[in-house]
């Protein structure tokens, strides 16, 4: 009732259990393209999305819309009285170009920012350029044409 259990195809390996922690089953369960699964509940005043991963990571939607939820081979179509919207998992090596977290961000999107800045002539790019030289400037390159051809 409150427990998702994300199983390979035939079952023969667990990936995660997932507690959603909610009253009732869902009024829908959907899968969200090869890699998460969907549960909706349609709830008095706001409606619920659960969005799980096979490592049982989460995101929770809350829209007060009704919605209907389909599954489509590469995400998960989102239908509601005024929209229309589309669901589906960024690509890792897409994810690492964008990731703009100072913290967290790695040769690519360090690659990403420089040439962003170069274009916008702003000086600090010499800086960010060293700090990926140190590093496989050639790995970084090659992440940057992987995404490129996703």
């Amino acid at each position: 009732l409150n427990e998702v259990w994300l199983v390979q195809t035939g079952f023969s390996k667990e990936f995660a259990v997932f507690q959603t922690r909610a009253p009732r089953a869902p009024d829908q369960f959907e899968w969200c393209g090869e890699s998460a699964i969907v549960c909706y509940w349609r709830m008095e005043h706001n409606n619920i999305m659960l969005l799980v991963s096979p490592t049982a990571e989460y995101t929770t939607y809350i829209d007060p819309q009704p919605a209907h939820i389909a599954s489509e081979c590469d995400g998960l179509r989102i239908f509601s009285k005024g929209s229309c919207e589309f669901i589906y998992l960024v690509p890792s090596q897409i994810f690492r170009i964008f990731n703009q977290d100072a913290e967290q961000a790695q040769n690519p999107a360090k690659l990403y920012t420089a040439s962003h800045r170069f274009k916008n002539e702003k000086l600090s790019v010499e800086e960010l350029m060293k700090d990926i030289k140190k590093s496989a400037l050639q790995q970084t390159i090659e992440l940057i044409a992987e995404a490129a051809v996703y």
